[in-house]
């Protein structure tokens, strides 16, 4: 997916340092959302566990 986002800007922006700039910024929008999403999925996982009385992560 990032790697769409990243040929759909290069071919917006026609200057080379823009188009660099623009594509970290996503990625570090992208990263940060996916980083988000991981954090919550975890401590939601750890929540069940604790009211099912388990202490251990099972994968």
């Amino acid at each position: 997916m990032a790697e769409a986002i990243d040929d759909t800007l290069s071919r917006y922006m026609t200057d080379e340092s823009k188009r660099a700039e623009m594509i970290l910024a996503w990625q570090r929008v992208f990263n940060a959302v996916v980083h988000h999403m991981r954090t919550g999925y975890n401590e939601r996982r750890k929540e069940k566990l604790r009211a099912s009385g388990k202490t251990d992560l099972e994968y």
